[in-house]
């Protein structure tokens, strides 16, 4: 699977065609056939599918079963990444780190379809790394010393780790005071114990950025069933040289569609809830 957050839908048509070149030029294969749904931001690539000789082909009116391949995997791909925001206690603005997460675990993950094999394993020919896997939304602590601008600043900060770097063999660490992201290979992680914020957990819906200076605390999962909280802890503040998030890169997924999720998102936020996914057949 290949996972694009977009923030408008017409933006398809510009992320189509790269996506083309990337899966024509990695697996040596020409697209065929395309099979969408009847949106708007689909058929205005039928020009272009047509001078690239790609035969498109479209579900009827009302008929989302027609496409069921995709909209099984959509569905699969909402309810995990949704799973993971709720055990993470995120917000819900943090969702395209969620759904890469989700899609970088999905492609990596055995199926009895391909023989106990995952499609990453078929599609490559290698068995991918599960030692590399962690927990989302988990307390870790990356090294900073190359972000730091004195000798004098902490080698380490308290993030929470939000997914894996698409371009480099590292991790993304967010500071919850500032909202950076950290991208760092040395991280120690405390997968036993997730950053929480009291102001957000209260409404599951909140879509609104973190503060800049929260008090946050410490989740402990001792085991599935119990819980217990450490004393909130006060940390001091850091400036917010990077207090924007950026867009996540694209990451492997697999039939095209840009299905609403269901949720608002307000003028604050970095992304808006669309994104494209496209499932290889």
């Amino acid at each position: 699977m290949w996972f694009y957050p977009i923030s408008t839908k017409s933006l398809v048509s510009s992320i189509f065609p790269q996506f083309k070149i990337l899966v024509e030029t990695r697996f040596k294969s020409p697209i065929k056939n395309l099979y969408l749904d009847n949106g708007g931001e689909f058929l205005c690539l039928k020009i272009y599918l047509s001078n690239h000789g790609i035969s498109h082909y479209t579900t009827a009116p009302y008929t989302p079963q027609q496409n069921s391949v995709s909209e099984r995997r959509h569905r699969h791909l909402v309810e995990m990444s949704l799973t993971l925001l709720h055990d993470a206690s995120l917000p819900l603005s943090y969702w395209p780190y969620a759904f890469q997460t989700v899609t970088y675990r999905i492609n990596r993950q055995p199926t009895p379809l391909l023989q106990n094999k995952s499609p990453f394993e078929v599609l490559f020919g290698q068995r991918a790394n599960y030692l590399k896997l962690r927990k989302f939304g988990c307390l870790c602590y990356p090294l900073t010393r190359s972000y730091n601008t004195h000798k004098l600043q902490p080698k380490s900060i308290p993030c929470i780790f939000i997914g894996y770097s698409q371009t480099e063999n590292a991790y993304k660490c967010m500071d919850p005071l500032t909202g950076q992201i950290y991208v760092s290979r040395h991280v120690t992680f405390h997968e036993l114990q997730s950053p929480i914020f009291p102001n957000l957990t209260h409404n599951p819906r909140s879509t609104e950025r973190p503060p800049a200076n929260p008090h946050f605390f410490f989740k402990y999962n001792s085991c599935p069933n119990s819980f217990s909280f450490a004393p909130s802890i006060s940390a001091p503040s850091r400036s917010p040289d990077h207090s924007s998030h950026p867009p996540p890169s694209s990451e492997h997924v697999a039939a095209i569609s840009t299905p609403p999720l269901g949720i608002s998102s307000s003028t604050s936020t970095p992304f808006h809830c669309q994104c494209m996914t496209a499932v290889m057949i």
